[in-house]
């Protein structure tokens, strides 16, 4: 994956924390369903996932930041 596409997955993947944030969802929830999820793809494919947890941080960064801008 290239640098923008993981700017872009992570800037969508924010925008839905924080709305499901906003809607009640607390964003520790959220936080601990991705983190779940990605401990069982990496039980699968332990090659792949350490891309998707570099994504994940991505993720985090953004949401957090977007989070401050409302």
């Amino acid at each position: 994956m290239n640098d923008y596409l993981y700017e872009d997955l992570a800037a969508c993947f924010a925008a839905l924390i924080n709305v499901l944030e906003k809607h009640g969802i607390p964003r520790s929830e959220v936080a601990e369903a991705f983190q779940e999820r990605f401990l069982t793809m990496q039980s699968l494919h332990p090659v792949d996932t350490e891309q998707l947890f570099v994504l994940l941080h991505a993720v985090a960064t953004q949401a957090e930041k977007h989070g401050r801008d409302d």
